[in-house]
């Protein structure tokens, strides 16, 4: 009984909480679950029709347990794309998620060798591994971006400014954050509230509230990390 339409051009929040199946609605969406019931439609042909290299190219995800990859900073970013290699582009995604200073401050740049394998490379803080992973999805020309809770480990507060800062850079043309903290959910168009294996409510924040039912309850309950 989990029935809703997504749409180009906005940005959606997809809530609830732990084992709510947040997480599942993604992976159904990305091909790896072949087995359910009912249909799930891209531009209105069932997604079992379509080849897996084209639901693979329609979508760029930043996973929640993201890997950390012992290459080149410039081989991260372009990881995946297959499109080919641009350094404007590279650099522009750089920069608009505010490693150009870091990257200023190595001596081989976009080549620094990131990780811990070999004599010269470089590692990265938690912060700046996320932020060189929102790179990586502004490079790509995926159509449809996912957040699946890749700032988990963080604090709350933290996690909306690394959401917040996706808002501000990101194309913002087909967006899905997932998450179980819903200061990022504030700033979707549109939030997707699942409960009960179902889609229980959907609306802006703003509407949400005015509803008082379940995302009301789980904000009031959570608003005190934000403050």
């Amino acid at each position: 009984n989990c029935s809703f339409r997504l749409n180009k051009g906005t940005v959606y929040a997809v809530v609830g909480e732990n084992g709510a199946g947040k997480s599942t609605i993604i992976k159904l969406l990305l091909g790896f679950y072949d087995n359910y019931s009912g249909e799930i439609l891209i531009n209105g042909k069932n997604i079992r029709e379509y080849p897996y290299r084209e639901i693979k190219a329609a979508f760029s995800v930043v996973n929640q347990n993201f890997a950390r990859y012992s290459i080149s900073i410039r081989e991260n970013i372009m990881l995946g794309s297959t499109a080919d290699p641009d350094e404007k582009k590279i650099r522009e995604a750089v920069r608009k998620v505010g490693l150009e200073e870091k990257l200023d401050s190595l001596e081989n740049g976009l080549d620094t060798e990131l990780g811990r394998v070999g004599k010269v490379t470089t590692e990265l803080s938690l912060g700046q591994w996320q932020r060189l992973i929102l790179a990586r999805m502004l490079y790509s020309d995926a159509p449809v971006q996912i957040l699946d809770e890749p700032t988990a480990a963080i604090d709350p507060i933290q996690e909306s400014n690394i959401y917040q800062l996706f808002k501000k850079v990101g194309r913002n043309d087909f967006t899905i954050f997932i998450t179980h903290r819903l200061g990022a959910a504030r700033i979707a168009d549109k939030i997707l509230v699942l409960a009960g294996g179902a889609a229980a409510e959907e609306g802006s924040h703003e509407e949400l509230m005015e509803r008082r039912g379940i995302y009301y309850d789980m904000y009031r309950s959570q608003s005190s990390w934000y403050e």
